[in-house]
């Protein structure tokens, strides 16, 4: 077994293939951390990143938006609720879900991969103990097992398991959207698993009933009924015992073949061992099992006794002859929850004769003090996560460049339900879900002012089952809301002039725009108070060099022109709507929000450059006709928007007409320029 940050092995194994899209599961969900530690790692790693949190999440959500990396992340939803942990704060699929008995427990990554030189493709798998946290990933002493399938390396049962380990979370996506848990699919679905079965099995039981001993009879399948002349010795690391100290978990393996049996005990960093006493006394006088400490030399490797401490949260399976070993690595813990109920995973891997791991504890005397449980196992608390009374499995999604939420549940059923804010204050009053995906409400000024700072809603109402005709009352539930179409959301981004924005549209290198956005986020935290264009370092005598003889004006709309067509003709819908009518520090929503605030000067304004602000919406209209960008959403109000405020440039009296010609009729002027400036430099452009 070697040793790694698990955040570093992925990247070697990554190496210079291109992530295209990537799928986790885990118990533990920490939005943060993926997002300012893990999403930058599948993106381009040239990109140069701040050490502030707040830059490097501005800048992380750019380059996520702009590199179109599709990600999903499904989670134990009544754990992240009750963890505390942040929402989301970037876009990308997160998932909740909810199991009846026991809990969603899997750690896995897919991550599908493309060399750029080949263009071949391959998948990255990952089954272990760690969830998607900083503990998890860095500090822990936690174990991962990574494969690398090819579409000609894919045995038939492997490929039946991943694609079982996609389908037990497949309700949970838009089925009309391009997911990542779709891209990874089609990738295997693709391959041919011809290869024989090889030496290893992947344990996904999602979809399998609870049951006794489901987790032995796994082991027993593949490998344990066999070699019954040389008995197995086993040895179990786990952070969780069984919850009941006179529990017989261990007798399941001693039925199935293994001869005895070392478990590991662990240790806090006050050397406290991480059991009840009864437990420890109640293995203690077991036969056939006994207490163990790490072998002399995985306890150096691992840097048991190194500071600072690493809380143990592996999960390692090891059975062992004289001959062969056996090693499962993944989520299942030492308890009847993990072995028998919850949605676990991992790898079973025939490898050559293994050193054992632990050796006995033979001083039972010393071990005097125990840790008082700070956090229950995995799906022990009742109620919290399992034998919930039954309800309406509901899936919230909300559209924020339609601004409509919509909504369906996630089995056959009928529910009538109201929603409330996460502090109990009405939101919407009564609507029917069904399995059918339906649109809940549209343009609801105080539902998007609502989920602009928060993501959870409570949930109440009543609901029927297909085989129940009668409506009967389900207890309130909090979920969290699923935000899509993030380029349209109001974001607390930097305010960026127009002749910053101008010059992005001419078409700088990414790493130009990314220090110009940067900068301006750095003012903006600076300077809250004041008012930040009137700090711009293109404005004033920059600004007007900027526009010289306004050359930069249409050679800057003339390449977004180009930019706009690219993506229209390669169906990138969401980088167009971006621009078009997006949210974003550079969207031309956000231009004209800019010209819109220069209408109302303001004494610490001293100069202004009316016909350079003129030209630029005259240029925003006849790209926004250009036939590319009409039918897409939001445009046709965006375009009503910027002939109004065009007519307030024409008739306010900033732009002054040649005044020595006093026969010039203003209305007759700007039809007949407006018609000329479109002609010369929209052609084509839909009336």
């Amino acid at each position: 077994m070697d040793s790694a940050v698990l955040s570093q092995a992925m990247i070697d194994l990554i190496g210079e293939r291109e992530v295209e899209a990537a799928v986790f599961t885990t118990f533990t969900f920490d939005p943060e951390f993926f997002e300012l530690e893990i999403i930058p790692l599948l993106l381009d790693r040239g990109l140069p990143y701040s050490t502030d949190d707040v830059i490097k999440r501005l800048t992380v959500r750019e380059n996520l938006r702009s590199a179109d990396l599709k990600l999903d992340v499904y989670f134990d939803q009544p754990q992240f609720i009750d963890s505390g942990y942040p929402s989301p704060q970037m876009e990308y699929g997160y998932f909740g879900v909810t199991q009846r008995n026991g809990v969603f427990h899997p750690k896995t990554v897919l991550i599908l991969l493309r060399d750029i030189k080949t263009q071949a493709q391959t998948l990255l798998h990952c089954a272990g103990s760690n969830n998607l946290t900083r503990a998890g990933w860095w500090d822990n002493i936690e174990c991962t097992h990574w494969v690398k399938y090819g579409p000609d390396n894919l045995s038939s049962e492997v490929r039946e398991s991943l694609l079982e380990e996609l389908s037990a979370v497949a309700k949970y996506t838009d089925p009309d959207s391009i997911s990542a848990s779709l891209l990874v699919r089609q990738f295997i679905e693709s391959c041919s698993a011809t290869v024989p079965v090889d030496a290893s099995c992947l344990y996904f039981p999602y979809s399998e009933p609870a049951s006794n001993g489901r987790f032995v009879r796994f082991l027993s399948d593949a490998f344990l009924s066999d070699e019954q002349d040389r008995p197995w010795q086993l040895e179990i690391i786990s952070p969780f015992f069984a919850d009941n100290a006179n529990n017989t978990e261990h007798a399941h393996f001693l039925e199935a073949g293994v001869g005895s049996i070392k478990v590991l005990l662990p240790l806090n960093e006050q050397q406290e061992a991480r059991c009840s006493s009864e437990y420890f006394q109640w293995i203690s006088t077991q036969e056939h099992i006994e207490w163990a400490q790490w072998a002399d030399e995985e306890a150096g490797s691992l840097g048991v006794s190194a500071k600072p401490f690493r809380a143990l949260h592996a999960k390692v399976y090891h059975f062992y002859n004289d001959e062969v070993s056996w090693v499962f690595v993944g989520s299942v813990n030492f308890t009847h929850k993990a072995m028998n109920d919850n949605a676990e995973a991992g790898y079973l891997v025939k490898v050559d004769t293994l050193p054992p791991l632990l050796k006995s504890l033979n001083d039972l005397d010393s071990v005097k003090q125990f840790e008082e449980p700070t956090e229950n196992s995995p799906g022990s608390v009742i109620g919290a996560h399992e034998n919930l009374a039954p309800r309406p499995d509901v899936r919230l999604v909300f559209d924020w460049k339609t601004k409509a939420l919509r909504g369906r549940l996630l089995q056959p059923a009928k529910a009538s339900i109201d929603l409330s804010s996460f502090d109990e204050k009405p939101l919407l009053s009564t609507f029917t879900l069904t399995s059918t995906d339906i649109t809940i409400s549209i343009n609801d000024a105080e539902l998007s002012k609502y989920f602009e700072r928060n993501s959870f809603v409570i949930v109440q109402g009543d609901w029927s089952q297909v085989d129940s005709e009668t409506p009967s009352p389900f207890s309130k539930f909090m979920i969290p809301i699923a935000q899509v179409n993030w380029t349209h959301k109001p974001l607390n981004l930097p305010k960026l002039s127009p002749s910053q924005i101008i010059a992005i549209y001419a078409g700088i290198s990414d790493e130009e725009r990314m220090l110009i956005i940067q900068s301006a986020k750095v003012q903006q935290l600076l300077l809250s108070d004041l008012a930040l264009y009137d700090n711009d370092p293109l404005d004033g005598k920059a600004f007007r060099d900027f526009f010289s003889e306004y050359a930069e004006i249409f050679n800057g709309f003339r390449k977004l022109r180009q930019t706009i067509r690219s993506l229209s003709d390669q169906g990138r819908e969401t980088e167009l709507d971006y621009y078009l009518s997006g949210t974003g520090v550079d969207s031309l929503t956000t231009l004209v929000d800019e010209l819109d605030q220069k209408l109302n000067p303001t004494e610490s304004r001293a100069s202004r450059e009316p016909v350079t602000e003129y030209l630029i919406l005259l240029s925003i209209e006849g790209l926004l006709r250009d036939p590319a960008c009409a039918q897409r959403p939001n445009v046709s109000n965006l375009l009503t928007r910027i002939q109004t405020l065009s007519v307030e440039y024409e008739h306010n009296g900033r732009i002054r007409l040649d005044s020595r010609d006093p026969e010039i009729d203003s209305d007759v002027f700007f039809k007949w320029y407006r018609a000329q400036f479109f002609a010369e430099n929209f052609p084509g452009a839909q009336a």
